[in-house]
């Protein structure tokens, strides 16, 4: 018999709206824990994919503030950005109790800390190591569009004994096949968001008039053979880095930039990222001036998010195992001298 959990969202962002949708579709009751609770419809409307067609969810949404809304759901799952976990990990805290299960989607740097912890209070944990689709919420609380499922999807598990039922739980919801990941760590050592983000916001930065746009630039549509050199760069530090702080880890766990993208080269990458049909309408973080220029702006979560949270971090650990870093720390400084020059 498949297994049907009761479910708490924690979030309210694009991956939030989708799992929503998701998880409420075969007509179960979903909880929303979230700051916003009468912004929330009491079912999903969603778009999967390049259909224009509308769906509703058969299940229905009930949305709260109260922390206690979690108390009789077997699992909560942590949609958020990396910044406020840790808070909204202390919000649960009180309210979390044996036998329940906290899934991240995706998962953060810091995973092992955080299982541990959870592991004494006999809560078991998930990480999905990237989302498992692209969503884009098109009315707060009430409608989202979600991209085609990924094939594959790596999971972390805290104990052995969970996988098969939430393999098969995942496997049903999203479609794709489910990879068991050997370790929490690999979370901290990720070549999505903290890594690829990077890799194009210094192209960006540099280009233009001084980083000034009179269009607002499309982030992967346009998307440059500079960034991918320094995406791979930075990729094969990063993988010099985790196999020598963890000579443990299985090399299943890393997958480089190149082979996720089904790639052999620098060209090919910018060319199979500027395809991606999901990605293509995706604009960079930039903001329009009174002056009608498109300038950075400093208050997204590419920049407040993924650096401090990823790519500072990975830096430490590498610093740590006295391991170079030369195109990891020129992203780095390169964003910094930026963001100080706005300050």
């Amino acid at each position: 018999m498949q297994y049907s959990p009761k479910i708490c969202i924690c979030g309210g962002g694009n991956i939030a709206h989708s799992l929503a949708a998701m998880f409420s579709n075969d007509g179960t009751t979903v909880r929303i824990y979230t700051r916003n609770p009468q912004l929330w419809g009491s079912s999903m409307i969603y778009k999967k994919g390049t259909s224009h067609l509308l769906h509703k969810s058969s299940g229905t949404l009930l949305a709260s503030n109260d922390i206690g809304i979690i108390h009789d759901c077997d699992c909560i799952v942590i949609a958020l950005p990396r910044f406020a976990i840790k808070d909204v990990l202390i919000q649960l805290d009180s309210a979390l109790h044996n036998g329940q299960t906290v899934i991240f989607i995706p998962a953060t740097s810091g995973m092992e800390t955080i299982v541990e912890k959870l592991a004494i209070k006999g809560i078991d944990t998930l990480g999905f190591q990237r989302v498992p689709y692209v969503a884009r919420t098109i009315s707060y609380g009430h409608s989202v569009w979600i991209s085609d499922v990924r094939n594959e999807h790596k999971i972390a598990f805290s104990r052995n004994e969970i996988v098969d039922k939430w393999r098969q739980f995942f496997e049903a919801k999203f479609g794709g096949h489910v990879i068991e990941l050997s370790s929490f760590l690999s979370f901290t050592f990720s070549n999505s968001n903290p890594l690829l983000h990077p890799s194009r916001l210094v192209e960006l930065l540099h280009g233009g008039n001084n980083g000034q746009y009179k269009e607002c630039p499309l982030f992967y549509a346009d998307w440059t053979n500079k960034s991918s050199e320094y995406y791979v760069e930075s990729d094969a530090e990063m993988f010099n880095c985790y196999f020598t702080y963890n000579k443990n880890s299985a090399l299943s766990d890393y997958e480089s930039v190149l082979n996720h993208y089904e790639v052999s080269s620098v060209n090919e990458l910018t060319k199979k990222i500027r395809s991606i049909e999901s990605l293509k309408k995706i604009y960079s973080p930039w903001k329009k001036t009174e002056y009608g220029l498109w300038t950075p702006d400093f208050s997204s979560r590419y920049f407040t998010e993924d650096i401090p949270f990823g790519t500072r971090i990975i830096q430490n650990y590498a610093r740590k195992v006295g391991v170079a870093t030369p195109t990891i720390d020129y992203l780095i400084n390169e964003i910094n001298s930026a963001i100080l020059k706005n300050c």
